[in-house]
């Protein structure tokens, strides 16, 4: 098989230590953070569980998924679960643990939950006039290149590398930096002061927990295009083709197990397509 182009052959996809090997890593911090709120049986279950979803959701991605918006919006919501599970509600946890106060953790983090749910429902209802302007077909200038950032060319319907407002929006970026620069900051001039470090360091630990709020509130774009694409699906009748799609079925005919496992129409090859089109013909 022909070399493939370093960034096909850099898909996630084609990442097996990171496909077989990261659902367990998160699968042990699922248990570690399930353990706060559950007896051992349940964490542990629920850490298994959740390392079996991430592994479901990578097998199908590698082997069968069109790689579409379906598959899009699977992947927001399993980084996104993965993101309030690390940065939100541990923040939370470790916040409150330092001040002696644990006890309410279980009411901390069904109050943050809800918190998350408030600010991504806030956010989309920000775009949601801008949506029902693209899905209706009567959207400006502004607003198709409001949906471009998604990689969504709505007239071809083919689907190209995002750019995320969470991720590729540098004030996302910046913020994060500034809350781990001040936490530390403070926590080391607390220590020099003589002043209780584990109160600061729990404060800030609440407070980095309120600005993943704020992160779920931009994130909350992202999500709003993919629902955008959803919508537009649902409309037309017809589904967002990945554009590097050719490229993705030559890389997915070389893995392992291939045979078993992928769509009938990811293992032809170009040529024997186009033999079989000319005989129907």
């Amino acid at each position: 098989m022909a070399k493939l182009p370093d960034e096909i052959a850099g898909f996630p996809i084609n990442q097996p230590l990171t496909l077989w090997g990261l659902p367990w890593v998160i699968g042990g911090l699922a248990v570690v953070y399930a353990s706060l709120l559950l007896p051992t049986a349940a964490s542990l279950l629920a850490g298994l569980g959740v390392a079996l979803a991430w592994l479901a959701f990578n097998c199908h991605a590698r082997y069968r998924s069109p790689l579409g918006v379906g598959h899009r919006l699977g992947q927001f919501v399993l980084l996104f679960a993965l993101f309030q599970m690390l940065l939100g509600v541990g923040a939370c946890a470790a916040g409150l643990a330092l001040l002696d106060r644990a006890h309410l953790l279980p009411a901390a983090s069904l109050g943050y939950l809800l918190a998350t749910a408030l600010a991504l429902a806030l956010g989309r209802r920000r775009w949601r006039q801008r949506s029902d302007r693209l899905v209706a077909g009567g959207a400006d200038a502004e607003d198709r290149a409001w949906l471009a950032r998604s990689g969504a060319d709505s007239e071809r319907f083919e689907l190209g590398d995002p750019l995320l407002a969470g991720t590729g929006d540098p004030a996302i970026g910046r913020h994060g930096w500034l809350a781990g620069s001040l936490a530390a900051a403070v926590a080391l001039l607390a220590r020099v002061a003589g002043f209780d470090l584990n109160g600061i360091a729990g404060m800030l630990g609440l407070l980095f927990s309120s600005l993943m709020l704020y992160a779920s509130w931009r994130l909350a774009e992202d999500l709003c295009r993919l629902l955008t694409l959803r919508r537009i699906e649902a409309r037309a009748g017809r589904r967002f083709v990945n554009r590097r799609q050719a490229e993705i079925r030559a890389l997915r005919r070389g893995f392992a197990c291939a045979r078993w496992l992928c769509r009938a129409e990811d293992l032809v090859a170009p040529a024997a397509a186009g033999r079989k089109r000319r005989q129907h013909i």
